[in-house]
């Protein structure tokens, strides 16, 4: 390799190293970008509630067509599962959701929650019926509208926020989160 004792590039080939130099760093810097929208900035939202009750949010409960609290569940162990119809890693921890709420059931309540319209998550629930609750915010509050990516699961232990994990994840690590938690 031969070193330059200028900065600048006087040569065409020369050029393509600086050029694929700039593209790496770009791609570091939106990757950072990626990772502090879709990660840091959700997780910073609620594990300021970590200890705590979350803020009060209204949804229906498409299992009962009732408008429902999550103050309701103050006294059960809950994961609090905001999804969409439209997200592939959403799509994919439903059913590990379900066997959970399954083998847990009367001990922990799943609630997957959604801010897109009821017909939407209806039309999804007739396709890939599920035992647990799912549903669509009614009114929500600054922290449900700060987690802007999907899925984002919440545990809830006793009405307070125990922990949280942002992306899809198995029966595996669900069963151990609320066994271990």
């Amino acid at each position: 390799m031969v070193r330059r004792k200028y900065g600048v590039p006087r040569h065409r080939k020369e050029w393509g190293s600086l050029v694929s130099d700039m593209f790496s760093l770009a791609a570091g810097v939106f990757l950072l970008f990626i990772l502090q929208k879709n990660y840091q900035a959700p997780m910073e939202a609620v594990m300021q509630y970590k200890g705590k009750s979350l803020p009060s949010f209204r949804f229906v409960n498409l299992k009962s067509g009732q408008e429902d609290m999550i103050e309701k569940y103050k006294d059960s162990i809950v994961i609090l599962n905001i999804w969409a119809t439209w997200c592939p890693p959403c799509r994919r921890e439903m059913p590990e959701l379900d066997k959970l709420q399954r083998e847990f059931r009367g001990k922990m309540v799943v609630l997957a929650l959604s801010d897109e319209t009821a017909p939407a998550v209806l039309d999804y629930n007739s396709k890939h019926p599920f035992s647990f609750s799912t549903g669509v915010f009614t009114k929500t509050n600054e922290l449900i509208q700060r987690i802007n990516t999907r899925p984002v699961s919440i545990l809830l232990m006793k009405g307070k926020v125990k922990d949280i994990v942002i992306g899809s994840r198995g029966y595996g690590f669900f069963r151990e989160w609320i066994v271990g938690g």
